[in-house]
């Protein structure tokens, strides 16, 4: 027992002994080892700063020392990306605008310089588009930064810079989606250069397979049914040739009989290259979605008459790119939809300009709203987070006229958000702002409105944070 015991104080004391770091050399080693464990005592775990928030030091700020982690604790995607300056993204915009569609990167499908097949799937189509991809993004994030309110913007010395001719946020809005419209007709350029590729692929292929069989018969197929099949090929000849041989109308009914030979042919050929681009090729290249959502972001404050119809294109085309890419399967960055690709479109309802008396506005907005709300809660790439429910308590004040009904959707969209675990004090706040006083809406409001002196608890909200979008402070 006392061996025990001595052995175990022995060991409490050489752990300590590591753990201490000490001032000479000697103990430098543990003083690093201790410094770099991330949850230990010694170093406390640096909180790290909203990437949104990143603005330039200023000039007499003390510097912090840099950090003994032996590991990166940020990853290069928390980071902002690059934007266009704007002393540039005119030029830059006018220059992408003016080339004509299929220059950037689609397929040279001449007879004499035949495609291989490595040149006809998704991959090579996302490698050659990949530059292009990122100069569009590189512009659409320029004219994003000078958007009041958007994801990217800054209120920083470079915006106003006097370089740039002004733009009015519809005119800016314009031009982000004259870009993303580029840069569709320019994948779908590719596409049908693609098509073409595959055609003639397709076409060689059979032709080769015939020269084989030609040489070899017992290739692809059994002796038997070499026989079979050309024994039928015999009797054709013979039919063929009795068919010549008779009258004119005779004649016209072989030439129409060989029409309809040609026709299966053409349509087994036609199936063959659709199961090769739905298997192999996915969507077309170019359109990523963070054009999309940036494009949509813009959309969401222009407070035009069309944003909304505008943005509901766009939304759907986001859908079926994933689509194509294979849904659920997709794990393509470039077209997997965001929390921004649907919030988006609450976002541009609930800013729709109205004046209280146009329904079908009314309409539009409540279908719009109510349509995406249904799709988040059955899509399999993003989840409803705190500012879907923020936006729609917005939609619901605007456009439903204050009633009982009014209190119940509202109630309901409350409890929605508490089991989604998203029920923040922005959404508590939301409702605190629709008006409706009947009894049961009151009591049901006061409650809730108790939670912003005690605190939301934790079960409803734990969800939050990890479902809000890394960028525009909370905005997504």
């Amino acid at each position: 027992m006392h061996r025990l015991v001595i052995s175990r104080a022995i060991q409490n004391q050489t752990l300590r002994r590591a753990l201490i770091p000490r001032n000479n050399n000697n103990g430098s080693r543990h003083a690093a080892i201790l410094h770099s464990r991330p949850f230990s005592d010694g170093a406390a775990s640096p909180r790290l700063k909203n990437p949104v928030d990143d603005d330039d030091d200023d000039v007499g700020t003390t510097q912090k020392p840099p950090s003994l982690r032996l590991l990166p604790t940020r990853h290069s995607r928390v980071q902002r990306p690059p934007e266009a300056p704007a002393s540039s993204l005119t030029s830059l915009t006018d220059s992408l605008l003016s080339s004509p569609v299929g220059s950037w990167f689609a397929l040279d499908v001449a007879d004499e310089k035949p495609i291989s097949p490595s040149q006809l799937n998704a991959t090579h189509a996302d490698e050659v588009s990949d530059v292009w991809s990122q100069k569009v993004e590189y512009v659409i994030r320029g004219h994003s930064r000078l958007i009041p309110g958007s994801l990217l913007y800054r209120d920083d010395d470079d915006n106003n810079d006097g370089s740039e001719e002004e733009m009015s946020l519809a005119e800016r809005t314009e031009v982000m989606m004259n870009l993303c419209d580029r840069m569709k007709d320019e994948g779908d350029a590719y596409r049908e250069s693609q098509i073409l590729g595959i055609d003639s692929f397709l076409s060689r292929k059979e032709e080769l397979r015939k020269k084989r069989e030609e040489l070899n018969p017992l290739y692809d197929t059994s002796q038997y049914d070499q026989i079979i099949r050309r024994a039928a090929e015999a009797d054709d000849d013979k039919g063929s040739s009795s068919s010549d041989s008779s009258s004119d109308s005779d004649d016209s009914s072989s030439d129409s009989d060989s029409d309809s030979d040609s026709s299966p042919k053409d349509e087994e050929l036609i199936k063959k290259r659709d199961t090769f681009l739905k298997s192999q090729c996915g969507a077309p290249p170019g359109l990523t979605t963070a054009m999309i959502d940036l494009t949509l972001d813009a959309l969401s404050l222009s407070l035009t008459p069309h944003a909304l119809s505008s943005a509901r294109s766009l939304h759907d085309l986001a859908i079926l790119r994933h689509v194509k890419d294979g849904g659920y399967d997709n794990t393509n960055p470039k077209t997997i939809p965001t929390v921004v690709t649907y919030n988006a479109i609450l976002r541009a309802a609930a800013n729709v300009p109205w004046d209280g008396r146009d329904e079908s506005v009314r309409d539009e907005v409540i279908d719009a709203a109510f349509f995406t709300f249904d799709k988040m809660g059955r899509s399999d790439v993003v989840s409803r987070n705190t500012a879907t429910y923020v936006y729609l308590l917005r939609i619901v004040r605007r456009f439903f006229p204050q009633s009982r009904s009014r209190g119940n959707i509202c109630a309901a969209l409350v409890d929605t958000a508490r089991t989604d675990k998203v029920l923040t004090h922005h959404v508590i706040r939301e409702l605190e702002n629709n008006g409706y006083e009947g009894p049961d809406f009151v009591s049901y409001r006061e409650k809730m409105e108790g939670y912003l002196e005690t605190g939301v608890p934790l079960v409803w909200r734990k969800g939050a944070n990890k479902k809000m979008y890394r960028w525009g402070k909370g905005r997504y």
